[in-house]
Formats: structure tokens, C-alpha cells, sequence
């Protein structure tokens, strides 16, 4: 249960990280796109996690992966995860190394 909360705390903060700023800067701002992501982890002393996703953008649809590693996690879990996406030029934008505390 602990591991499905951190999992799924990690992923909002990702998402969050994706909207590029805060809730309040989310509520004032309109959406460029929205992100849809399924993820799951197991995990016994150290874990792997995985997942993809799509990102609504200008009429279209872009697939996407997610994958990392944990440590000091026991557990299996999977998350659905849905969200908006604030301060997004263009889908490559959505690239990058996130890090999830």
C-alpha cells in the first residue's frame, strides 16, 4: 500500500512536472494538450517501473514511454494516471529525464 502511494505520488509529480509549473499557474493557463499514462512497478528491495502513455496535442495523438528504477520499494502496483499539459510548444517538448522524489 506505502509502494502504491509513493508510486502514484511519483507520477502526479511527473505530471505536474510535464504541466511545467504549478496548480496555480494550471488553473490560469489553458491546456495545450492533455497526457493519458498507464504505469506499473514491482519491486523487492529495489524495482523496476514501467508504462506508456499518449499525449493529446493539436488534434493528434503521440505515444510515449516511461521507465525508471527504485530503491528500498517492496511491492507491485499500477497506476492510471490522466492530466493536462500547460507550456507545451510542440510534443518533442515532452522528452527528458524526470525524477520523481
Amino acid at each position: 500500500m506505502v509502494r502504491m502511494k509513493r508510486t502514484l505520488l511519483g507520477l502526479l509529480l511527473m505530471l505536474l512536472l510535464v504541466g511545467g509549473g504549478t496548480q496555480v499557474v494550471a488553473q490560469s493557463a489553458r491546456p495545450e494538450g492533455r497526457v493519458a499514462l498507464e504505469s506499473t512497478s514491482i519491486a523487492a528491495g529495489v524495482g523496476v517501473d514501467w508504462g506508456d502513455g499518449t499525449l493529446r496535442f493539436d488534434g493528434q495523438d503521440y505515444k510515449f514511454s516511461v521507465s525508471g528504477l527504485s530503491l528500498g520499494d517492496w511491492g507491485i502496483s499500477k497506476v492510471n494516471a490522466v492530466g493536462n499539459v500547460y507550456h507545451l510548444a510542440r510534443p518533442a517538448d515532452l522528452a527528458g529525464t524526470y525524477v520523481a522524489g
